[in-house]
Parts: structure tokens; sequence; C-alpha cells
């Protein structure tokens, strides 16, 4: 049997999430995430037509990682 064990994160360390949003409204999101890898690769999770996608970091508040929005 294969346990998995998460990993701790530290206080004062960004967190990443997926975000789905439609024009300037969000729609969708998958997370949080302790890394931005594993936010990208949930950015499939979210199928949507007409909104784009993108990885965000929370410090303090969410925004936009560069590089990382796609459109559906």
């Amino acid at each position: 049997m294969s346990y998995r064990t998460r990993s701790y994160v530290p206080p004062n360390v960004p967190m990443y999430r997926a975000a789905a949003y439609q024009g300037d409204r969000l729609v969708d999101t998958t997370g949080p995430y302790a890394t931005r890898g594993a936010a990208s690769r949930s950015r499939s999770r979210i199928t949507r037509c007409g909104v784009v996608v993108r990885v965000e970091e929370c410090f303090p508040i969410w925004v936009a990682v560069p590089g990382t929005e796609i459109a559906e």
C-alpha cells in the first residue's frame, strides 16, 4: 500500500492556484498548491470554453504569474 505525505509549508511562503476568468469575472479555480508546477499542471482540469486560465500566486493577495496564461 502506498501512502503520500503532504509537505509542510512554512508561514509567509506564497501559495499557487489555477484560476479561470471569463472577462474580468473569476469562474473557476483549482488549488491552492505549494508549488507553481503543481498549479500549472492543474490548469487542464478547468474545462470551459471562452475562458482564460492562468496560474496565480497568493502573497498576500492573488496575482497572475507572468507567462502562465492560456486561452481555452
